[in-house]
């Protein structure tokens, strides 16, 4: 805003150049404008040498400018040496203040303008050069201004578009990521660095602090722990990202586990619990197929199912999903229990066709060694 005003006013600058005794004299105007804040390489915005020309009132000049139109001159004393006005804008106020030399051929000056936005000032200076058509400069110099305010507005427009693009294309990213790390129950993916930045889009904040309340919500329950702690090292970014201790939390669950009988839970998350319970839970996890914990709780149990229902088949590949979850869960992986099934063991360590093969060539090669003597 303090920009566009200072450029809006800068065009004050033209008209005002001088007080000429006749129509059409032509002079060479230097300005400088100084705008506290602005960056360096804007300091000199304004700056060089511009021939303008004048007529015999410059309140008039002004006020027929097609950007000047909203503005009004409040206040104006000229003598033989010096010239002052002060025009009211819309957007602030410019005082100018000009200097001549006693033959009215040279000036120097100063525009101050205030504004909502801040402060400018613009120091001056000009010579007369000669004469001119005042009416074809003037029309000159609105056709001038006319392309200079139409192209700043599509510059604004320009700006404001790409400016809204970024901040939707950020807030989609970001938005996205807390979607995500959500959906995943993994803390450590959800964007903090970001949401912290300033200049985050508002709709990007809303919905991601939403998402993190969502996280932190399902992260104190059974499924959404169980689901946080499947990724290494997101139990602890869980706990730093919703203030909670994943041990005392962890606790809390386990507590819960063995008073609500959540076997799966317990056998996954809570062995001091599973010990503290023994075998007990057995029948109940045969009948509402806890599957890991019979595995890994329940021995005689699990080997008489697993013989029954999977032994000897690839049962990996069972169309009855119920059968084929039950059979996976039974053949737990060597060591993840202390009483493992046999037959699953068996199924386990049951050689590939490619390590069969390999094992046949090996043997192959054995025996040629042992007929050569080697």
């Amino acid at each position: 805003m303090k920009t566009r005003f200072a450029i809006s006013v800068l065009f004050l600058l033209l008209p005002f150049a001088c007080i000429a005794a006749d129509d059409g004299e032509l002079w060479e105007v230097t300005t400088q404008m100084n705008i506290p804040g602005m960056p360096a390489g804007m300091a000199g915005m304004g700056g060089g040498a511009q021939r303008v020309c004048t007529g015999k009132d410059p309140k008039e000049d002004a006020t027929r400018r097609p950007d000047m139109q909203k503005c009004k001159v409040v206040d104006s004393k000229q003598t033989a040496t010096r010239f002052t006005v002060t025009m009211s804008c819309p957007d602030g106020q410019a005082v100018i203040d000009q200097t001549y030399n006693a033959a009215r051929t040279e000036y120097k000056g100063t525009m101050t303008m205030k504004s909502k936005d801040g402060d400018m000032v613009m120091n001056m200076s000009g010579r007369k050069v000669g004469t001119c058509d005042v009416q074809q400069a003037r029309k000159a110099r609105e056709d001038k201004a006319a392309k200079m305010k139409g192209e700043a507005e599509a510059a604004a427009a320009a700006g404001a578009k790409m400016q809204a693009d970024q901040m939707k294309s950020m807030t989609a990213q970001v938005t996205k990521a807390c979607d995500e790390a959500t959906a995943n129950m993994d803390a450590r993916r959800f964007p903090k660095e970001q949401m912290a930045a300033t200049g985050m889009p508002k709709e990007a904040v809303a919905a991601c602090d939403a998402r993190r309340k969502e996280l932190c919500t399902n992260f104190q329950t059974e499924a959404g722990f169980s689901r946080a702690s499947t990724h290494q090292g997101n139990l602890k970014a869980a706990g730093e990202l919703c203030a909670v201790q994943p041990d005392k939390l962890k606790a809390s669950l386990c507590g819960n586990a063995l008073k609500n009988e959540s076997l799966n839970f317990l056998s996954r998350q809570c062995p001091a619990e599973v010990k503290q319970a023994g075998s007990k839970f057995c029948p109940k996890g045969v009948q509402t197929e806890a599957w890991h914990y019979v595995a890994k709780q329940c021995p005689a149990d699990s080997k008489m199912l697993f013989a029954k229902n999977c032994a000897g088949r690839q049962y990996t590949a069972l169309k009855d999903a119920k059968m084929r979850n039950m059979c996976t869960a039974l053949a737990l992986p060597e060591g993840e229990g202390e009483d493992r099934p046999a037959p699953a063991q068996a199924e386990a360590k049951k050689p590939t066709t490619a390590q069969q093969l390999e094992q046949g060539f090996g043997k192959g090669l054995d025996k040629l060694k042992g007929l050569f003597g080697r």
